[in-house]
């Protein structure tokens, strides 16, 4: 049977779904949901990957995630081996536990983006039964349902560190409250252009000539065998972290010392520094934080969604890091 093939790069973003193998339960108890939820975290931590959404259902999952290291079916491989170990010993299940390749959709554009998140969201009052049910009914069920990103979505004190909200503020206003109305809207209608986009291509969702781009590489790659291979474009040059602590330190003027100094003693250097350590050293969190004063991978997370908000939000970082990109030889990510 051919392998699904997907293409990877750095800053890629895509829509995950994990099924049960033969559509069989993988969450039978919250026990279980807590672990796998456990266990994203650390793969996200471990990975240097940024969760945008989540939602766990009885018999698979939906993620919608952004890979800064081109490194998707790395994460992917740590986080449902992990997951497919536990289950087995813990429902003495012998066999697979997940259905093949995960699937796994590139997707360009901030509509898309927007739309996805209440997608996924969405999930758990659309089933047989849901639908079954008033709409007030449903709409009470998702606000009560603990395995999803969409409390952080609609509440600020709801909001947890490891995913990353970004996309929310598309909707304007008080963001949390129209993001509410936004998804609410959607309760009880299907969100034609979504899913007329979404069964367009088994590859990709995005403007025309970016799914046509995705089409046209992949089913060039594809000779429909087990021998297919996924595409990694461009192929990632790692740097040193030492490298990358020099010329920031050049380019902001400070010391080496001031990058291990803690709170906002160390400045943006230091933020800048993890920044980039994340994109191109290919190395885990865990051990960026060794090299920086012994952080834990969490804190790496943390800092790295800091900096990504800081650069967004600045035009003179941007072009600070586009320099510091262009020195340190590897420009094949900018955000």
């Amino acid at each position: 049977m051919p392998r699904y093939l997907r293409k990877e790069f750095a800053g890629a973003k895509y829509h995950i779904t994990v099924r049960g193998n033969g559509r069989r339960r993988i969450f039978l108890r919250d026990e279980d949901r807590i672990r796998f939820m456990n266990q994203l975290q650390e793969s996200l931590e471990q990975d240097g990957v940024i969760l945008y959404a989540y939602v766990l259902m009885d018999n698979h999952y939906h993620l919608l995630l952004e890979t800064p290291r081109a490194n998707v079916s790395r994460f992917m491989q740590r986080l449902n081996t992990a997951y497919g170990m536990y289950f087995r010993y813990r429902h003495q299940s012998p066999g697979h536990v997940l259905q093949g390749r995960f699937g796994g959709k590139l997707v360009s554009g901030d509509e898309y983006l927007l739309a996805l998140t209440r997608y996924i969201h969405l999930n758990p009052v659309k089933t047989k039964e849901m639908k079954k049910r008033s709409a007030e009914e449903r709409a009470a069920f998702l606000e009560g349902y603990s395995w999803s990103s969409y409390k952080g979505y609609i509440a600020k004190n709801k909001e947890v560190e490891f995913v990353d909200y970004r996309w929310r503020k598309l909707v304007g206003g008080t963001e949390h409250t129209r993001y509410r109305r936004y998804v609410h809207r959607a309760i009880t209608q299907r969100d034609a252009a979504l899913l007329e986009a979404l069964e367009r291509s088994e590859y990709a969702l995005g403007g025309e000539d970016f799914v046509a781009s995705v089409e046209t590489e992949l089913r060039a790659a594809r000779r429909g065998d087990r021998t297919d291979k996924d595409v990694r474009w461009p192929d990632v040059r790692h740097v040193e972290t030492k490298a990358i602590k020099e010329a920031v330190c050049r380019s902001y003027g400070c010391e080496m010392g001031d990058l291990y100094k803690h709170g906002h003693k160390a400045g943006d250097a230091k933020r800048v520094a993890i920044g980039l350590a994340c994109r191109l050293s290919g190395r885990s969190n865990r051990d960026i934080g060794i090299e920086f004063g012994g952080l834990s991978g969490g804190a790496i997370s943390i800092q790295y969604k800091r900096f990504g908000e800081m650069e967004r939000n600045s035009r003179n970082l941007q072009e600070r890091v586009k320099k510091l990109l262009a020195e340190l030889n590897n420009d094949d990510y900018i955000a």
